[in-house]
């Protein structure tokens, strides 16, 4: 038979004798090493036992025989078989000769079973029979009760003093206090866990009940409102009338939706508010813990609401297309660490969400692989969502570290800031590339690579590992990419520079408006001739018309319509304002605002044509007014002191500069100079317009220009 010693030395001994304290068997030559009695029937399988053995048996200490007196006159007979349990898992390196019990307590200091209290928390709770006042720290009023499980802790750390015990000692004065400590200080042990499952579910119970008292039309009123408060009040408030369960509820939902502490509501003016408003002069605030336990609840119902919205979402995608992106920084006291993650996606309502799913303070280490567990493990525990597989983007700054730490998630995107993870999660959603050598050109490119490779499938694969994706879903990539290739250049980051101007932007746009609305597309050749040099660049594409595309490529060509359509406005006058200031758009401002249509619409336009054009020469009216009051503001603001200066130079002799040639320029052609008489008796409104004007006629050979 196995001895029961986990420091067994003698594993080849087949026979073991049973322990004199919980009967399991034990090798001789292992309970020698632990405590020799002397007698041959006396066995034990561990340090436990033997301390159990001498505190049962041996008698106690001459000084202390006068102090001790058996409880069983308290009304507990059993508190030897109360304590079997807790004496068989605590165990401390000492002897009954040195003065203290199995928990590090001197054996001076009384203490027992607390009498007539019938719940767990009092087989740990211990009350001193004469209060005891610490020898220590400046708490000099006295303690009524010991927690066995502190002092147990207390004394067995290394170097513990002699008065380690006393940072045990507590006041209780009913169950609930016990079990607030065990819920704060002993949250591993059994007593601890159940006490904080109760209160969870309480407190999940009184939110749903608050929940549905405040929805349901039918509200009674509270059974401690006297009649006379009732008669006083008008018939709408005479139906809400809610108990101090639903009053602790609504505080505890303001406060942690608002993000406010709770000390906001801790005081004798909120109170009496919360009086007035309920008629209830008996009202009161929710205690500190009552709002922790509530807290705590709202908590284990956002957690199960997120997991659940989660699964249905990945069920809904087929696929893991959550891609929470996760940020390390430092507290402002530069010692506490904290972890955060997010999650970024789409929902099957075409709906961006974006959901906080992790916050971690006090993270002890910075190590990538810490950090990495610590991320995967706590996102499993609360939503029991897998991210190992799902694409994932690290928000925080280029260092080491956070290189390191994004190696270990897979195809994790180490990126800057907030916004433009939220930009690539729009473009993987809706089809948009990130850069020019994306994937999913790629893999189109590599068609024919990848169909031979899968070929010759590799050991553990399934014989029909490449027949998953058919030739259609390789046709549809390509016609997908053909619909969102020329829109998804605008959202790079090559595109997105700094010396990217409005009118530029605008042509783009209209370019792709037009190229989206036509009904030819360039696209990939999946059957085109490839060597060792195709690229992305060099690889054949063919002209297709809309109508060659397959059903899953007409909706995705719908889509991008209607969001295209969706995020272009429609012409305003500041648009046209910007048009006519760019010399290259200014003779085209009337057919870059028209709205882009369909061969379709084309052939049967007639009177909605004409009203789409009456329409756009209003806004090319209004835009050009726009432009001719500011440059009339402008050119003011630059020339007013022209006026001012007509009479004091009017007696002085101008110059001859006939023999002077000089010209006025404008990009580079010549414009004709005004003579200084004439733009005298001219009005500045006169002379702003007259400028305008120019400009408006002059053109640029741009050819010769670049």
């Amino acid at each position: 038979m196995k001895c029961a010693d986990p420091d067994c030395t003698c594993a080849d001994l087949t026979t073991t004798d049973p322990c004199i304290v919980c009967e399991r068997g034990v090798h001789h030559i292992c309970s020698n090493e632990l405590y020799d009695s002397g007698k041959l029937s006396e066995r034990f399988c561990s340090a436990a036992c033997v301390y159990q053995w001498k505190t049962l048996t041996s008698p106690p200490s001459s000084a202390a025989d006068s102090d001790i007196e058996p409880r069983e006159s308290l009304g507990q007979p059993s508190q030897v078989s109360q304590l079997e349990n807790i004496f068989s898992r605590f165990f401390i390196h000492s002897s009954p000769s040195s003065g203290l019990d199995a928990f590090g307590i001197p054996l001076g200091v009384d203490h027992y079973r607390q009498e007539n209290c019938r719940h767990e928390v009092w087989d740990v709770a211990y009350r001193l029979a004469t209060p005891f006042v610490k020898t220590r720290g400046r708490d000099k009023a006295s303690f009524s009760h010991v927690c066995l499980l502190c002092a147990h802790e207390l004394t067995c750390r290394p170097y513990a003093s002699a008065r380690a015990w006393e940072g045990a000692l507590h006041r209780w004065t009913n169950t609930s206090n016990a079990k607030a400590h065990m819920v704060a200080a002993h949250e591993d042990h059994q007593l601890g866990q159940a006490e904080a499952s109760a209160r969870l579910q309480a407190a999940t119970r009184n939110i749903d009940e608050a929940t549905d008292h405040a929805i349901n039309p039918k509200r009674s009123l509270s059974p401690a409102e006297n009649d006379r408060a009732v008669k006083r009040r008008g018939t709408l408030q005479k139906l809400w009338a809610p108990t101090q369960r639903d009053i602790s509820v609504y505080i505890a939902h303001w406060l942690i939706s608002s993000g406010l502490a709770y000390n906001t509501v801790a005081s004798e003016g909120f109170k009496l508010l919360v009086q007035r408003l309920t008629g209830n002069l008996g009202a009161t605030i929710l205690v500190a813990s009552t709002f922790r336990d509530l807290l705590t609840g709202v908590w284990f119902k956002y957690c199960n609401k997120t997991g659940d919205f989660l699964q249905r979402e990945l069920k809904a995608a087929h696929g893991t297309f959550l891609n929470p992106h996760h940020d390390r920084w430092t507290t402002g006291n530069c010692k506490v660490g904290v972890v955060g993650a997010t999650a970024s996606f789409i929902d099957k309502t075409w709906n961006h969400c974006e959901i906080a799913l992790l916050l971690t303070v006090g993270n002890p280490s910075h190590a990538a692989t810490d950090m990495q567990r610590v991320i995967r493990s706590r996102i499993r525990d609360l939503y029991d969502v897998d991210i190992s597989a799902m694409t994932q983007f690290t928000v925080s700054d280029t260092t080491a570290s956070a290189r390191k730490t994004s190696k270990l998630f897979e195809d994790s995107i180490v990126t800057n800031c907030t916004m433009h993870v939220l930009n690539l999660s729009l473009q993987y959603a809706i089809g948009m590339r990130e850069n020019k050598e994306t994937l999913l050109e790629r893999s189109i490119v590599n068609y024919t690579a990848f169909q031979y490779h899968f070929q010759c499938r590799e050991k553990g694969d399934g014989p029909s590992v490449f027949e998953c994706l058919q030739h259609a879903d390789w046709r549809l990539m390509a016609e997908i990419e053909s619909i969102v290739g020329s829109i998804a250049d605008l959202a790079r980051i090559e595109v997105q520079r700094s010396d990217l101007v409005a009118f530029e932007l605008i042509v783009l746009l209209k370019f792709e408006a037009d190229r989206l609305y036509s009904n030819s597309f360039s696209m990939f050749d999946l059957n085109a001739p490839r060597d060792p040099m195709t690229t992305v660049d060099t690889f054949r594409r063919i002209l297709i018309s809309g109508e060659a595309f397959s059903g899953l490529a007409r909706v995705c060509l719908a889509r991008m319509k209607g969001q295209l359509k969706k995020r272009i406005g429609t012409a305003t006058a500041e648009t046209v304002l910007i048009l006519l200031i760019d010399p290259r758009t200014k003779f085209s401002v009337e057919s870059l605002i028209v709205p882009s249509s369909t061969p379709e619409t084309e052939k049967h336009a007639s009177d909605g044509e004409t009203q789409q054009s009456q329409q756009s020469s209003e806004v090319v009216s209004a835009g050009s007014k726009l432009l001719v009051d500011a440059h009339r503001e402008m050119f003011c603001s630059l020339h007013a002191h022209d006026l001012n200066v007509v009479e004091t130079n009017a007696a002085m002799t101008s110059p001859n500069f006939d023999l002077v040639p000089y010209v006025e320029v404008i990009c580079g052609a010549p414009i004709k100079a005004v003579a200084e008489g004439e733009a005298l008796k001219m009005t500045l409104h006169e002379q702003a317009d007259r400028v305008l004007e120019e400009w408006l006629q002059y053109t640029v050979d741009w050819v010769a220009t670049a």
